[in-house]
């Protein structure tokens, strides 16, 4: 935990997940190319997280990815495109350009 003041349970939970989701992001495009099963994993894990703990500015990456790896799947577009839309939004929310 930084700065060694002491928080509450829900906001170190919140901080852990945080730290936890911007690790596995940060090596989800090194998995891109090592091992698609793994890079699955850690984009729809990711996308889990936001959706029960709510969004970070993690958030717009794993479900911009997580659009595109269900378009490669499925190829239900529309789907990809909203979870693409709802990253731009989210985006915008956190100020990331």
């Amino acid at each position: 935990m930084p700065s060694g003041r002491v928080r509450p349970a829900l906001a170190y939970a919140q901080w852990l997940l945080l730290a936890v989701a911007g690790f596995a992001l940060a090596l989800s495009l090194n998995r891109y190319f090592f091992g698609a099963d793994v890079l699955t994993f850690v984009v729809t894990r990711a996308a889990n997280l936001s959706l029960r703990h709510g969004p970070s500015h993690y958030t717009a990456y794993a479900y911009v990815f997580y659009g595109a790896l269900h378009n490669a799947r499925t190829g239900e577009y529309d789907v990809g495109h909203a979870f693409g839309e709802a990253a731009l939004a989210l985006a915008r929310r956190f100020g990331n350009r």
